[in-house]
């Protein structure tokens, strides 16, 4: 008998403590196919399902004017080998889309910035952020040439903000907002809103269609006038620069460190403005930071969405957490066979993947149901945690299971 804090697929059988809340009706691409308005996704395999299921509002789902070109990733087992990782293809395959003008919006995702920001090696995230940055002109300059409206901006931050206050490393993402270029092929600026978000991403698309927007779609568009612009038939590409952020502050920015001159040189021509990418805006706590799931979902949802972790945090502040019906269940089936209960869980402050606080509270839980034999199964959830961070967790883990008396660390 087995209990998982939220749906993994569809098709697991197990009790979901937090299923999912429904439907999100109306995401960008279920609009546009129903709309005769044909997409394709282009991105390597290692970010397919932050462009796929994320963007399509947690589905898994292939709309009908929908295509995708998703290009093996590197099969290696340190992809730190390959630093430029499948950036060249993704963007041959773009620029290959926009000359055969197929499709109504284009969505690329170029990724070596996200994945090689993870690896405390300053050699390998150079090689990645100028190979981004020489795609970025590569697939600009294209879009102009083949007319295409470009939005180019970010999931999230990351090697802009690459050490803690005391010089060390944190590899970890960011709350930093990401950059947003609007990129006409006559080169026209535009008035773009500040203090906007990721959420209005889709209702700017829609809006350079000139189709009125869904109302699930709580965002606005990016574009405060746009009337000095030819949008007659348009055909647009959103190219998201994955985990490239935005920091005026040169301590500890990678980018700022290694230059990228195309990117640079892009905020002064085109229209510019910076996007939230994390936090409140995006349906988080205030003051944490962005992610590749939360940043496609609010992409392609165009609205807010409460992340599975606010649900959770309420449930244990708000005390239904230790009433869920699928951790009684498995619970009632351990106490029933006299069995072990084993707690499989991220013992890391917080990553996007969960907290040490659910683990604690899952301790708690099994102390009140009189659950006599406790197995706890750890791991290290964020990649930004410091060296020691493991074994400062552990012991906190080791010290609370000392005091409750029917927990221990088993691996």
């Amino acid at each position: 008998n087995m209990s998982t804090m939220i749906e993994y697929h569809p098709k697991l059988s197990v009790n979901v403590a937090f299923p999912p809340t429904g439907k999100l009706k109306n995401n960008l691409i279920e609009f546009l196919s129903l709309r005769k308005k044909r997409s394709i996704k282009i991105v390597e395999s290692e970010k397919a399902i932050h462009l796929t299921f994320f963007f399509n509002g947690k589905q898994h789902v292939m709309y009908e004017m929908e295509d995708r070109i998703i290009i093996p990733s590197y099969d290696a087992e340190n992809l730190a080998d390959y630093p430029e990782m499948k950036a060249y293809e993704v963007a041959n395959a773009t620029i290959s889309s926009m000359k055969e003008k197929k499709h109504d919006l284009i969505i690329t995702n170029v990724s070596p910035c996200d994945v090689m920001g993870h690896i405390e090696n300053k050699f390998i995230i150079k090689k990645a952020i100028h190979t981004v940055d020489n795609q970025l002109y590569r697939i600009i300059d294209s879009a102009i040439s083949e007319g295409y409206i470009t939005l180019v901006t970010a999931d999230h931050g990351l090697a802009e903000s690459w050490l803690y206050p005391d010089g060390s490393i944190d590899t970890g993402h960011t709350s930093s907002p990401v950059p947003f270029l609007l990129v006409t092929p006559d080169d026209i600026k535009v008035k773009l809103r500040k203090m906007a978000s990721l959420v209005d991403i889709a209702p700017t698309i829609l809006d350079i269609f000139g189709l009125e927007q869904p109302q699930e779609m709580e965002g606005e568009s990016l574009l405060l006038d746009h009337s000095n612009l030819d949008f007659e038939k348009p055909k647009i590409l959103l190219l998201i620069l994955d985990g490239w952020g935005y920091n005026p502050n040169p301590y500890g920015n990678l980018f700022m460190e290694f230059g990228t001159p195309n990117m640079d040189s892009m905020q002064k021509k085109y229209s510019f403005t910076t996007l939230d990418a994390s936090g409140l805006p995006l349906g988080m706590p205030d003051g944490t930071v962005g992610n590749s799931e939360i940043g496609h979902l609010h992409m392609g949802a165009g609205r807010r969405v409460v992340s599975d972790r606010v649900r959770i945090f309420e449930s244990i502040n708000n005390g239904s957490f230790f009433k869920n019906p699928a951790f009684l269940e498995t619970i009632n089936h351990v106490k029933k066979h006299d069995s072990s209960l084993h707690l499989i869980g991220i013992i890391s402050f917080y990553s996007s993947h969960g907290s040490i606080k659910y683990l604690e509270a899952l301790m708690d839980l099994a102390k009140q149901q009189k659950v006599q034999k406790v197995f706890i199964h750890g791991m290290l959830g964020r990649r930004g945690e410091k060296p020691e961070a493991g074994a400062m967790y552990v012991n906190k883990l080791e010290q609370r299971s000392d005091t409750l008396g029917n927990v221990k660390v088993a691996s």
